[in-house]
């Protein structure tokens, strides 16, 4: 019975971390070559994806980020050039571009980036998301949006942010010298201290069943250990990303991570916060209660907005960074595997 509660209390907040949705059009198969004009992620390069291209510059079908690399042939967007290259490629006749090679994806793939709407800092506000042909569906974010949230969400001041000189590590620190380090290397992001970074002075550390309500059983055991008391001041904190399975990636000299790592491990001061990303926008919400009404279970405006907006469906990709950065986050917070014994949470759920 024990484990099924606790089991409970994580579901809420899986079911939390799942909005981060975004819908795609299809789900080509990430072990796969991704070969430069296969437009349909089929494995080969032929008419059918220059009409498919076609479709696309008619805004009659949208693309996933495979695809979308795959078929930006002439340049860093897609248009009817694309489809005649590949017209040309499927008649035999030289294009002069590599048309079906596979491209070099490299560990981390490749990334696009894509400016999407936040009505929550302005009508008109727009931030920089990215995502990898590795990880299709994930939002992922630079160090720099993690220095503007904290310095405009959390702490209310200026953070400065320094780097090595082939940007692997790069360090984030407040006007007292405390420090958050982000090492691509060694895929680990590394507070000086936990408790003093993530708070502003009258906020106690991350607590992530506030926001939840009355469906957070305070009394349960797994929850008993607040985060304020396991971590204490002055000691340093090592988020070890997602146990290997959360991605820290890197493209041109920055570093990635993803949106719901900054959601879970930067936003503590504000009012349990969230960050969540439909496939077309941003929205601001504090967990499930701006969403869905607690008496009702009955969407409420907001949540009407999310899902009419997008928000519709789940790649394989982002339900598995989505749970172990869940995993993850409820370890570093209230200490499951250390106080309950759990050795890997994919045994615990079985």
């Amino acid at each position: 019975m024990k484990r099924k509660n606790g089991r409970a209390i994580i579901a809420a907040l899986l079911a939390a971390s799942m909005l981060c949705a975004v819908p795609t059009a299809a789900h080509g198969a990430q072990v796969e070559p991704l070969i430069l004009g296969d437009a349909n992620s089929d494995g080969v390069v032929n008419i059918e994806d220059a009409t498919l291209i076609q479709r696309y510059a008619a805004e009659e079908v949208t693309f996933n980020t495979r695809q979308t690399v795959a078929s930006m042939i002439t340049g860093n967007a897609i248009n009817i050039e694309d489809a005649t290259m590949i017209q040309k490629y499927a008649a035999e006749i030289p294009t002069g571009a590599s048309v079906g090679e596979a491209l070099d994806e490299g560990t981390d793939g490749i990334l696009l980036k894509k400016d999407v709407s936040d009505p929550g800092a302005g009508s008109d506000a727009t931030v920089p998301l990215w995502f990898s042909t590795k990880y299709e569906g994930v939002p992922f974010v630079d160090t720099d949006f993690v220095r503007q949230t904290v310095e405009k969400e959390s702490r209310k001041e200026t953070i400065t942010s320094d780097r090595n000189g082939d940007g692997t590590v790069v360090v984030l620190t407040t006007k007292n010298n405390i420090t958050v380090e982000f090492d691509y290397n060694a895929k680990t992001i590394t507070f000086s201290d936990y408790i003093l970074f993530n708070s502003t002075g009258d906020k106690d550390a991350p607590d992530m069943l506030d926001g939840i309500g009355e469906k957070a059983n305070r009394e349960h055991e797994f929850v008993k250990v607040l985060p304020q008391s396991r971590y204490v001041s002055e000691n340093s904190f090592c988020l070890q990303m997602g146990y290997g399975t959360i991605p820290m990636l890197m493209q041109n000299g920055e570093i990635y991570i993803p949106l719901a790592t900054v959601t879970d491990f930067f936003y503590p001061a504000a009012d349990p916060y969230r960050i969540i990303y439909n496939g077309n926008c941003l929205f601001r919400y504090t967990w499930l209660d701006s969403l869905y009404d607690e008496t009702t279970g009955e969407l409420t405006g907001d949540g009407e907005e999310y899902f009419n907006t997008g928000g519709s469906g789940l790649t394989e990709a982002l339900t598995r960074v989505n749970y172990y950065e869940l995993c993850a986050a409820m370890d570093a917070n209230y200490g499951l595997k250390e106080s309950h014994k759990i050795t890997d949470f994919d045994s615990y759920f079985e």
